[in-house]
């Protein structure tokens, strides 16, 4: 039994969605639903290429077609069946993301110009949301030590060579459990 799938403008269309396909995929990306990927062209040139895909959360939507002439470029082809609660989850995340900017316009942005620094992994928030929500508070991300930095915050992973260079400055450096208590806040 074959799933029929369609381009993600054509569903669109199909639909009457006054969605666009860029901005449904600017979601999916941002939430983990599709990713960039990239491949070696094929004229010999060397250049690298860029394509998107779904991944392994995205493919519950549809599936990645494998473009003619290219062992690796696919195209994401989404499922008619499930677009609707596709497009029923891209609009719940951007009504997640409507809401947050509602609370951090009445919310003080406690980190307004402060530029801080992220290192190692972290159990309760992965790197990704925890920069937006750092941006979302007025900070800087920075993606290195130096004498403009005001916080550290340090993750699992080895932090040797960094700490010197922390301690040498003298600035403040916060773990995930300070980390969590000052974004619960």
């Amino acid at each position: 039994m074959t799933i029929k799938s369609a381009t993600l403008t054509s569903l669109l269309d199909e639909h009457s969605c006054s969605l666009d396909a860029n901005s449904i995929m600017r979601v999916m990306m941002r939430y983990g639903l599709a990713e960039d990927a990239e491949y070696i062209s094929t004229t010999g040139s060397g250049e690298v290429k860029r394509f998107r895909r779904l991944t392994d959360e995205g493919l519950n939507y549809g599936v990645n077609e494998a473009s003619s002439g290219h062992d690796i470029k696919t195209s994401p082809r989404f499922y008619m069946d499930t677009f609707p609660a596709l497009v029923s989850l891209v609009v719940s995340y951007l009504h997640k993301e409507s809401e947050d900017m509602q609370l951090q316009v009445s919310k003080p942005k406690h980190l307004t110009g402060k530029v801080i620094s992220i290192f190692g992994s972290f159990k309760s928030i992965n790197r990704s949301d925890l920069r937006h929500k750092l941006d979302l508070l007025g900070a800087l991300n920075a993606v290195s030590i130096s004498p403009k930095t005001d916080i550290v915050i340090l993750g699992d992973g080895d932090h040797g060579d960094r700490m010197d260079k922390i301690n040498k400055l003298n600035i403040e450096v916060w773990d995930e459990s300070k980390l969590i208590a000052f974004l619960s806040n």
